[in-house]
């Protein structure tokens, strides 16, 4: 069996995230139908969307890509775009429900640069430094009550 889904990037903060892929499905997708969120981040990322839902899904990308979430604690090895050196950094205990980045980072070298060229390529010389995604390309920390 095979669904049609419809999916875009959100690339505007007032534009309906369609990355639950239930948006004019065909046919209809069940009810029991879940897609995984590391699925969701990934595809999210490939596609170039620059807003993030949550801080979950913040924390959950920010882990993907190796980055540090929030400050670095003692013991931490930070590069200066929030790369986390996993050989030779202490990881902290991961605030609830948030996955290890040691446990969900597939780079041993910072990918930021990398995405950067991606997402630049994407946007065809339109910016996107002041977007969820930019911010984090850049280095930029963002805080829990931004989300909300």
């Amino acid at each position: 069996m095979v669904i049609l889904h419809v999916y875009s990037p959100r690339l505007s903060l007032s534009v309906r995230s369609l990355e639950d892929l239930s948006f004019c499905s065909i046919p209809a997708i069940p009810e029991s139908w879940s897609i995984t969120p590391t699925l969701v981040s990934q595809l999210n990322l490939f596609a170039g969307q620059l807003y993030i839902r949550n801080y979950e899904e913040y924390a959950s990308l920010c882990s993907f890509l190796g980055l540090c979430s929030r400050p670095p604690d003692d013991g931490m090895e930070v590069a200066c775009d929030g790369f986390i050196n996993l050989s030779t950094s202490v990881e902290s205990e991961p605030d609830a429900g948030m996955v290890p980045v040691r446990e969900s980072c597939p780079f041993t070298r910072s990918p930021v640069n990398f995405v950067r060229m991606v997402i630049a390529l994407r946007r065809k010389g339109q910016g996107f430094t002041t977007s969820h995604l930019g911010k984090i390309l850049n280095g930029e920390l963002i805080l829990a009550d931004h989300f909300y």
